[in-house]
């Protein structure tokens, strides 16, 4: 059995994780929504989430920055893994 998490989930908009969410709080993790990268980096200075799962279109700050200013945190940060996540499937916007 995986350890509980505790999910940071940074995506630009609350309803689409709702799915990812619920798949994850059934196995008793811990998942807190944040919609950007500004508020993604205020909470990971209080909290350590584990992981970060962070949509590749986020606004106010791009996820590449977020991801900068994140790691740039406090020492509890810099290792923190931070997966992309996109509910975009196109042949155009893949990576």
């Amino acid at each position: 059995m995986l350890p509980k998490l505790n999910v940071l989930v940074v995506n630009n908009s609350a309803s689409k994780p709702v799915v990812l969410a619920k798949i994850l709080e059934k196995d008793s993790h811990s998942i807190v929504l944040v919609t950007n990268g500004i508020e993604a980096d205020e909470y990971t200075n209080g909290q350590a989430p584990n992981p970060i799962l962070m949509d590749i279109q986020i606004p106010e700050m791009d996820k590449l920055t977020a991801n900068k200013i994140i790691r740039a945190g406090t020492s509890q940060n810099k290792n923190i893994p931070i997966i992309a996540i996109t509910a975009n499937s196109t042949k155009k916007t893949a990576l």
